[in-house]
């Protein structure tokens, strides 16, 4: 996968300091090797009864399947609560990094930064 960098408010500056580094790596290592995996595709897509013709060829379950095995393997926490007592969750975090996947349901994205600035607000 090809990745594209964006440097919003000094991400980049703080996620290159020896703190940071390291949890860095992890996620470009991760990121750069995950997969376009196909509808039926073993061992990660999982069809359970006929699937439907699909508009797409890339079963995006199956990549989040991937995402969560490979930052598991590594010790991030899966799906960890931002606000206690709520549903509220990111997909990964580590380190005081916080990560978010989304696969192209551009309707989610400013759920998705409200996720980040909560996370800021209450742990920064």
């Amino acid at each position: 996968m090809i990745l594209n960098y964006f440097n919003y408010r000094f991400a980049n500056e703080i996620l290159l300091s020896k703190d940071f580094l390291t949890s860095r790596n992890e996620t470009i290592d991760i990121l750069t090797r995950l997969p376009a995996i196909n509808v039926g595709q073993a061992p990660w897509s999982v069809i359970s009864k006929k699937p439907k013709k699909a508009k797409f060829t890339v079963d995006q379950n199956a990549m989040n399947r991937w995402l969560d095995d490979q930052f598991q393997q590594l010790e991030w926490e899966k799906h960890p609560r931002i606000v206690r007592g709520t549903n509220l969750e990111a997909d990964y975090r580590k380190n005081r990094i916080q990560i978010e996947v989304q696969f192209g349901n551009m309707a989610r994205w400013t759920y998705d930064i409200l996720k980040f600035r909560l996370f800021a607000v209450l742990c920064g």
